[in-house]
């Protein structure tokens, strides 16, 4: 039997429409959705249930998300936790990253984005779990990967990048710093090599069509066959990673900084988690290399 039908999802709304659209896309998704109306029903099923995920809106009665957030991190320091926020709640929400988030979805929401989100996560969630594979002695790494474009796969990838993290971070903490290569690596690859600019991205989103666009950019081996280099260093001082690409390049002094009016809009939003996610993120000159660090 697929495991990922028996992963519990616990949406905390006090909005019975939103709690209710939420549970049937997790239903629909293979998950079993608990729903809470507010944050302290929330706790109380958490304390129950263990869920492998938490979506929680930030404004309810009772007990806020920000505050539920703060609470299930004192009685699971691994808990995975997915924002919901409307219009007006950015400073909480920048928070309530910074406090441990995994993710954020502004109203109004779209579905897919978040069914990818918690496929995504619970994927990641689930190799941390399984992976029996990491040689605990270990207390210095370097890796090295090239890689074709078009031949990338990305959760294997990543695998393999992180496999020894969980001897350095905890549980979460490893979670984050996959889905942050992942945004880096899925950058270089889209924007770099196949140059799809932000706009371009954003409009063939929202139109439902970027499978045909990046089938499209694909089909050109000029793009295609162009490489991903990726360094890797793993000590006890914490991780180092460079990801870089073999397109031109782009003016980085323009992306989103971390701050409460960037969380309003979707475009870098990956950019801006990457960002709490690791202790320093450095663009290179032109624009098509980025380092990652992480302290421990």
């Amino acid at each position: 039997m697929d495991t990922d039908k028996q992963k519990k999802i616990l949406i905390a709304d006090d909005e019975e429409e939103i709690a209710g659209l939420l549970a049937e896309l997790m239903r629909r998704s293979g998950y079993l959705p608990l729903c809470a109306g507010n944050g302290v029903e929330a706790l109380r099923l958490y304390k129950l249930t263990h869920p492998d995920l938490v979506i929680t809106d930030i404004k309810m009665p009772l007990m806020d998300g920000i505050h539920l957030l703060k609470v299930l991190k004192q009685v699971d320091k691994n808990v995975l936790i997915i924002l919901i926020s409307s219009y007006g709640n950015e400073e909480y929400l920048l928070e309530a990253l910074r406090a441990g988030a995994v993710n954020y979805f502004k109203k109004p929401f779209k579905i897919e984005e978040i069914r990818q989100t918690v496929r995504t996560i619970l994927e990641y969630k689930s190799q941390v779990d399984t992976s029996g594979l990491p040689f605990h002695n270990v207390v210095k790494e370097k890796k090295e990967y090239t890689i074709e474009t078009e031949k990338t796969n990305l959760v294997s990838l990543i695998n393999q990048i992180s496999v020894n993290f969980k001897n350095f971070f905890s549980e979460r903490e490893v979670i984050n710093l996959r889905l942050g290569i992942e945004e880096m690596i899925s950058n270089a690859i889209e924007h770099g090599n196949l140059a799809i600019g932000f706009d371009e991205k954003s409009g063939a989103l929202k139109a439902g069509n970027y499978g045909n666009l990046l089938q499209r950019k694909l089909g050109n081996p000029k793009n295609s066959r162009k490489k991903i280099f990726i360094t890797t260093h793993l000590s006890k001082k914490g991780v180092l990673i460079t990801v870089r690409d073999q397109g031109s390049g782009f003016d980085w002094k323009t992306l989103p900084s971390l701050n409460v009016h960037d969380l309003q809009h979707y475009n870098g939003r990956g950019i801006l988690l990457t960002k709490i996610f690791f202790d320093d993120v450095i663009y290179h000159d032109p624009g098509n290399c980025v380092t990652l660090i992480k302290h421990i």
